[in-house]
């Protein structure tokens, strides 16, 4: 009986194994579903309003094997939010590029990301008009492992994004916060820079 389970055991341990993640199952294409907490500061001719959002975000990917536990790749990100900013301005449709260096290490990798990132602001002032702005990005993130060819996927990125000026009609009949009026209606230059962090989970799917 003794000898039975100690059988038994060596079998599950050898199965086990035999589903193990090697170095080179990180190596190739991948796409993740991600859920993401973003903090923003908008800075609007020298005011700054701050606004947080919650939405879905889609990434697509490849890791190439270096050598070792080494990887670098490459990863297009979007994200389908809307950051609100007291309805005068909103951020939406950001979009990435990325590069990334990673260690594997047992069910778990690390890596560093550094890329481009774009998004467009929207005025709601009166008439409306929008822009676009982009800037560098730089985070860290970590993947673990769950099934052979699934891992959950941890990450926080911070971005600086700037762009031209946008320039809504400001009419002297409709107050608004952060614009300085004059008696007759005007255009009014507004920059629209953006800075701010994002925490995202999601789940990744290794092919």
């Amino acid at each position: 009986m003794k000898k039975m389970l100690t059988l038994s055991a060596l079998a599950v341990v050898a199965a086990t194994s035999g589903q193990a993640q090697t170095i080179e199952d990180w190596q190739g294409f991948y796409t993740s579903l991600v859920i993401g907490s973003t903090s923003t500061d908008l800075t609007m001719t020298g005011s700054t309003a701050s606004a947080s959002q919650t939405g879905l975000g889609l990434a697509v990917g490849y890791n190439h094997h270096l050598s070792g536990n080494w990887f670098v790749g490459g990863e297009l990100h979007f994200a389908a939010q809307e950051t609100d900013f007291g309805n005068t301005f909103t951020l939406d449709s950001e979009r990435s590029v990325r590069a990334r260096i990673g260690y594997a290490t047992g069910r778990s990798f690390f890596y560093g990301t550094l890329g481009y990132a774009m998004a467009d602001v929207n005025s709601q002032l009166n008439p409306a008009d929008s822009g676009e702005v982009s800037g560098l990005l730089a985070g860290v993130g970590v993947e673990y492992l769950v099934t052979n060819r699934m891992t959950l996927r941890f990450e926080y990125v911070h971005r600086n994004l700037t762009g031209d000026p946008i320039t809504p009609q400001v009419n002297a009949r409709q107050p608004l916060a952060r614009v300085n009026l004059q008696p007759q209606p005007q255009v009014v230059p507004v920059d629209t820079d953006t800075s701010g962090g994002q925490f995202s989970l999601g789940l990744t799917i290794h092919f």
